[in-house]
């Protein structure tokens, strides 16, 4: 989540001539099933593959990868089994493997020069290593942490016409970069609200053993009668009250 680039520090990006984008790919029925529109399967292929040849006439390199999901991994294969537009495409696009662990999707996403998604978690990674990022709009709370990180403009829907050329937005993002200031505010406000869960936590988990040893504490006054698997008379401790009891004590 947001403190991944704490919990693991990026490395040292590589030297090179081109930019690359990471282009995170949804299945079209996770997509689908929040959208109120009619698009159809092909039309999802269409459009990854529109966003890669705007990317590519813009001299960007572009890496197709996933969250892990397995819906999306089958897609993704299903975009890499398609025919290749140009020799162009074959050279510059690729498709990552699938990541390992959550660990090994950070690693990848902080290696990007900027990245282009409709996941929630994709994108939240993408701005705890500061990699500018644009979200393709499909779900509210996508479009609630744009809000909250003062990224709004870079939430966008495809069918905006002002969305027409991706490059651009991606081109954009990259020139205002990531706030510095808002960036540091909002990982230090989570590692509180963390800190303050785990706290939470802890006072309740001490609570719920003073209420277990309660709980022993008075079944260890009942008797069970062998033969009948009756409760007995028991008395109280300070020997005031008797009562009876018949069942099992649960």
């Amino acid at each position: 989540g947001l403190l991944a680039s704490r919990l693991w520090p990026a490395e040292p990006l590589k030297a090179r001539v081109q930019l690359t984008v990471g282009l995170g790919i949804t299945h079209p029925s996770v997509l689908m099933h929040h959208s109120t529109g009619s698009s159809q399967f092909a039309d999802h292929v269409s459009r990854y593959q529109q966003i890669i040849q705007s990317l590519l006439s813009s001299d960007l390199n572009v890496v197709c990868f996933t969250n892990g999901a397995g819906e999306d991994e089958r897609f993704l294969r299903k975009l890499q089994d398609e025919p290749n537009p140009s020799e162009k495409w074959r050279e510059r696009v690729k498709f990552s493997p699938r990541a390992a662990d959550p660990r090994d999707l950070a690693r990848l996403i902080s290696q990007f020069d900027a990245v282009i998604a409709h996941r929630l978690h994709t994108n939240i990674l993408a701005y705890s290593y500061k990699v500018p990022h644009i979200g393709l709009a499909w779900d509210p709370k996508l479009q609630a942490f744009f809000n909250s990180v003062g990224r709004s403009k870079f939430h966008i829907t495809l069918d905006d016409p002002n969305s027409r050329s991706i490059a651009s937005r991606v081109t954009e993002a990259l020139e205002a970069g990531i706030s510095a200031q808002m960036h540091s505010t909002t990982l230090d406000l989570s590692a509180d609200s963390i800190a303050k869960l785990a706290g939470t936590i802890v006072e309740a988990s001490k609570l719920n053993v003073k209420t277990r040893n309660c709980h022993k504490a008075v079944s260890t006054k009942l008797r069970l009668h062998p033969k009948r698997h009756q409760l007995m008379p028991f008395r109280f401790l300070n020997g005031s009250h008797t009562t009876r009891q018949t069942g099992i004590y649960r």
